[in-house]
C-alpha cells in the first residue's frame, strides 16, 4: 500500500458508513495508517475490516464528537499509539451550532476554530505537539 501518505497516521471522524468510510479507505491506499472513528462500534470495525483486508494498518477508536472528553481521548490514543497525528478529516456530522469559515484560524499547520462549536472540537483537540510539522511535498 505505498503511496503518497506513505508513513502518515490520518484520523478520520464519521468513519463508520458513507463519505467518512470512503475517505477513511482512500487514505489507506494512499499509505496512511488510519485510525477510524465513529459512535457506531459495527460501522467502526468494518471499515477497519476493509483496510486491513487490503493490506493497509488501522485501528477503530469509539467516539462521540460532541462530547468533548470522547474527542479529546481519541486524539490522545492516536497519539499514544502512533506518536503523531499528520492528518485528520473530521467528517463526522454535528447537529447544533456550526462555525463559521470566518471564524477559522490556523496556527502552527493545525486549523482551530474560535468559536465554540461542538463541530470544532477535533480540530482544536489536535495541539500543535500531536501533529507532525513538516508537509509532504506537492507533486
Amino acid at each position: 500500500m505505498a503511496g503518497r501518505l506513505e508513513g502518515k497516521v490520518a484520523l478520520v471522524t464519521g468513519a463508520g458508513s458513507g463519505i467518512g468510510r470512503a475517505t477513511a479507505l482512500a487514505l489507506a491506499e494512499e499509505g496512511a495508517k488510519v485510525v477510524v472513528s465513529a459512535r457506531s462500534v459495527d460501522g467502526g470495525q468494518e471499515t477497519v475490516a476493509g483496510i486491513k483486508r487490503s493490506g493497509g494498518e488501522a485501528m477503530f477508536v469509539r467516539a462521540d464528537v460532541s462530547i468533548a472528553s470522547d474527542v479529546a481521548a481519541l486524539v490522545q490514543t492516536t497519539v499514544d499509539r502512533y506518536g503523531l497525528l499528520d492528518c485528520a478529516h473530521n467528517n463526522a456530522g454535528v447537529r447544533g451550532q456550526v462555525s463559521s469559515l470566518m471564524n477559522i484560524r490556523r496556527t502552527s499547520g493545525i486549523a482551530t476554530s474560535q468559536s465554540t462549536s461542538r463541530a470544532s472540537g477535533c480540530a482544536s483537540s489536535m495541539k500543535p505537539s500531536t501533529c507532525s510539522a513538516k508537509a509532504p511535498a506537492q507533486s
